[in-house]
């Protein structure tokens, strides 16, 4: 159930994860029913009508998505690609400047590609009288003109992870020179030169060579070598050479056996759950700065073979059962261990000298408590890896250094691997010839044990992040990093500064927590960069650092929780925050490596998106407008921010929907859209036409819509957070109804004898849970994908909010429907169920026992099934149907 934090994978589909109770039974229906409606009820469409009217909103808001640029990439503009009119100025001043790339739909166009802008170093003020015109990088090149949107079962399932909704080119990466670019598109590789970018209307990118049939997953350009492709292709390492078109496996943990359930290995490919939960979408990294002609790889081997497998009903075009392993709560986890690949490439680019590397030392032996490797990468200078592990009740996690040579020859294990045979021909008859057993001489500087860099544990859980940076030039006996921590109850930065060969044992850090007495910590000091009731945000483009001025620009959430902006403050010397964009709105930020430039892409509530691009000087300076701020569009009706205190003290936020053309002394159905588990925030001052089209859908028909965040939402503190532990289902309803109470008591308008109550996962498991605890508040309840028993929910989440089974029994127990069946009501028409029949996360078995519990006690149910989709409503049809059955039903019935 984790959630993506890009603006534009965020799921515009309503069907998207966006994740007192009693045994008496239910008494008679006239007790339970919501009091009968005094008012004229909203006028009732037509199938066909709601159709038209969901077609229409499809149209507007789809123009709204495809105006929001995203990815960007600052890299020098080539001097050879200026002309002397480019910017109207000086011929020596065309020649510098930045060019941004980003990704983004060009008017007319429905798919995702690369486009550009060019920033001069000194622009000229005509450049902020206008929207920049976006440049296509590409031409007319179609990324799905030859799949036509067909993508395999491999990338499906990663687009479900990352929660990609948009087509067409969705990631490229620029290499570590300048030189090229790569990207995925039509079930292909490319690179093109970013020199010949501008100086045609179409330059063609070339397609990268391979002998594979199938997809090349994960495709990274070597930061040394920017010929040098290195992808996954059926669960193993490949690397190909575009200068020699050379292609070679690396790795042989796949078998090729026909029966799924017989391959249990794969390498460079991170697990389900590390994946779902833990957002890292890859399983190996190249080495950086290393120059010299030995190229090496860290990546993980994944063993499956103790993980459950699941069977998945795959009805449309392939029929049968597709096979997953999928980790529910109490049961095995995959085991991970790290290798590292070296190679070597002559002149003439041919891929030869491979050795496999293991841990002297596994990490399951020095870290006994371990369960996850959830990130991993290496230190900038490449001298060696860094890592953070998370204990399985995720209470506890450590930042640690591995130096390279605790890397040895893998030679029993090569030796099983050498004796199969190659599944595919890779360029070579026989790939494993190539694979030396000898080690190969290590000369950079490096310590010789494994190092703690900073630990923490919690008494409620770890929230993972992604805001940390490594310094690139420390010296070699020493690792610096800034890194976000909640051991004070909110989420702050902290620069951490460690001596890898002088340990300091039992030392108290400044934020107050101690050191782990091993003499394998070596953590020197830790100081607090920010601090207060407020948070740092988590996300991956959180944090920048300008080592040259000892600057660290993060995002937070300082003056509101509503609004995310972007601060400056000084790692060197303490200093309060800095806001450096404007109030009123949230922003999402990308800022060059150098930190001279940054991009907003913000938004109100009650505004469109605007786009501009700053420059640091040292305060933010318009440099360019990338887009230009719109009004809204005709009959659009933004919602309202409210907040309200719960019986509890707490100050809880929300926003609703007013019904277009509403009519004095009229009350209105009410619709509450609800998430209402953790790290999914629903209300902030941004605008929701994009990602909550539907909200405005409902409320242009007749309907008060509803969101509120309640207790366990993210940004308020491990505390607020926390009210979920190890009892989830028990508390949040109860937010809900108070909010709701305490908005019906300022809005006449509300009807609270006809309120519905919908949501997706989390919000579908909570729907459920409303229906049955507080059936005299809410008529009806429509539940997308919804978990019913947490017991076969998958082990990452579950157990973090949880424990496990055995040791959380009641919590369980309380917190599944299944409890809570006897308790629906037995009117008919007031549940609607909805789920994909292939949804891997939430499995549609969630939705079978349900059945299977509502037929025992005879209560009445509506289904909705979708047997082409996965957890998230991706096709356009199945959406469209979705949203008219969804709004055809509260019609009917609320």
């Amino acid at each position: 159930m984790a959630s993506s934090h890009q603006v534009i994978s965020e799921d515009t589909q309503f069907g998207a994860d966006t994740k007192e109770q009693s045994d008496s039974p239910m008494t008679s229906s006239s007790e339970n029913t919501p009091q009968s409606n005094m008012q004229t009820d909203t006028m009732k469409s037509s199938w066909q009508e709601i159709k038209r009217s969901v077609r229409t909103s499809r149209k507007m808001h789809a123009q709204f998505a495809n105006k929001i640029p995203h990815d960007f990439v600052f890299v020098p503009i080539p001097s050879d690609s200026s002309k002397p009119d480019m910017f109207s100025l000086s011929d020596k001043q065309t020649s510098s400047g930045t060019r941004i790339l980003f990704l983004g739909v060009l008017p007319d166009q429905r798919e995702n590609t690369l486009l550009y802008i060019d920033v001069p170093t000194q622009p000229s003020p005509q450049l902020l009288d206008k929207p920049s015109e976006w440049k296509s990088a590409l031409g007319f090149f179609q990324a799905n003109s030859i799949h036509a949107d067909k993508y395999s079962k491999e990338e499906e399932l990663l687009r479900e992870r990352k929660r990609l909704s948009v087509h067409g080119i969705t990631s490229y990466q620029i290499s570590s020179d300048n030189s090229q670019l790569l990207f995925p598109a039509a079930g292909s590789l490319f690179t093109l030169k970013l020199s010949d970018i501008g100086r045609t209307e179409a330059p063609e990118p070339t397609e990268v060579f391979t002998r594979c049939s199938g997809c090349r997953m994960d495709p990274k350009m070597s930061p040394n070598d920017p010929n040098l492709i290195a992808f996954i292709h059926e669960n193993d390492l490949w690397v190909t050479n575009t200068k020699s078109q050379t292609e070679k496996r690396l790795t042989h943990t796949h078998k090729g056996c026909k029966n799924p359930k017989d391959e249990t290995l794969s390498a460079g490919v991170a697990c389900y759950i590390v994946q779902e939960e833990f957002d890292r979408y890859t399983g190996y990294w190249w080495q950086p700065n290393n120059p010299s002609g030995q190229h090496r790889i860290l990546y993980e081997t994944v063993d499956e073979s103790e993980v459950e497998i699941s069977y998945i009903s795959n009805p449309l075009g392939n029929p049968g059962l597709d096979t997953y392993r999928y980790p529910k709560a109490g049961t095995p986890n995959a085991r991970v261990t790290l290798r590292m690949l070296e190679f070597s490439t002559d002149d003439e680019g041919q891929i030869s000298d491979v050795v496999i590397k293991k841990l002297s030392e596994p990490l399951s032996e020095t870290f006994p408590w371990m369960e996850y490797i959830v990130r991993i990468n290496w230190l900038p200078s490449g001298k060696g890896i860094w890592a953070q592990l998370l204990d399985r009740k995720q209470q506890k996690s450590a930042v640690i250094y591995i130096p390279l040579c605790k890397f040895e020859r893998l030679a029993s294990e090569m030796n099983n691997l050498t004796s199969s045979s190659p599944t595919m021909d890779d360029g070579a008859n026989n790939v494993e010839s190539d694979v030396e057993m000898s080690d190969c001489t290590m000369s950079l500087p490096s310590t010789s044990s494994i190092k703690i860099l900073y630990e923490e544990t919690s008494d409620i859980w770890i929230n993972l992040h992604d805001a940390f940076h490594f310094f690139h030039n420390d010296p070699a006996d020493e690792v610096n990093f800034i890194w976000a921590s909640e051991q004070t109850g909110h989420r702050h930065l902290y620069h951490i500064s460690c001596q890898l060969k002088k340990p300091n044992r039992s030392k108290r850090h400044s934020t107050g927590d101690l050191v782990s007495n091993e003499c394998r910590s070596c953590v020197s000091c830790v100081t607090p960069l920010t601090s207060g009731e407020w948070e740092v945000l988590e996300h991956p483009d959180s944090i920048w650092v300008d080592e040259v001025n000892q600057n660290v620009y993060f995002m937070g959430l300082k003056e509101t929780v509503l609004e995310s902006h972007l601060y400056v403050t000084s790692y060197a010397n303490r200093q309060n925050p800095a806001r450096l964009t404007n109030s009123c709105a949230a922003h999402s930020v990308s800022m060059s490596k150098d930190c001279q430039l940054f991009i907003t892409v913000s938004s109100s509530i009650k505004e469109l998106y605007s786009a501009k691009v700053y420059r640091l000087s040292p305060r933010p300076v318009a440099a360019v407008n990338l887009l230009e701020p719109q009004g809204l569009v005709p009959d659009y009706v933004p919602p309202d921010l409210f907040s309200f205190t719960n019986s509890n003290g707490d100050t809880l936020h929300g926003l609703y929907h007013k019904p277009r053309n509403m009519e004095p002394d009229k009350k209105y159905p009410t619709v509450l859209y609800i998430y209402g588990g953790p790290h999914v925030q629903l209300v902030t001052n941004s605008f929701k036409g994009l990602r909550y089209q539907r909200l405005y859908t409902l409320s242009s028909l007749g309907y008060v819509v509803v969101a509120i965040d309640g207790r366990g939402s993210p940004h308020r503190g491990l505390q607020f957070e926390g009210y979920l532990k190890n009892k989830m289902g028990q508390v949040e309803i109860s937010d809900q109804v108070e909010g709701l109470q305490s908005l019906a008591q300022k809005c006449k308008f509300i009807d609270l004898s006809r309120v519905a109550i919908h949501g997706w996962s989390y919000g579908g498991y909570l729907s459920l849970m409303a229906l049955a605890q507080r059936p005299d508040i809410f008529k009806i309840a429509i539940a997308g994908a919804p978990v019913v028993n947490w017991e076969l929910y998958d082990t990452g989440y579950t157990e973090r909010y949880m424990g496990m089974p055995l040791t959380n029994p009641e919590g369980y127990l309380d917190g599944s429907v299944m409890k809570s069946v006897n308790k629906f009501p037995n009117e008919p028409n007031r549940l609607l169920v909805v789920h994909g029949l292939i949804d891997e996360n939430v499995h549609f078995v969630h939705t079978t026992h349900l059945i299977n519990a509502l037929v025992k006690h005879c209560k009445p149910y509506q289904l909705q099934i979708y047997p082409g989709e996965r957890h998230g409503i991706r096709r356009p049809d199945s959406n469209e149907h979705f949203e008219v059955e969804v709004i055809s039903f509260l019609q009917q019935y609320l």
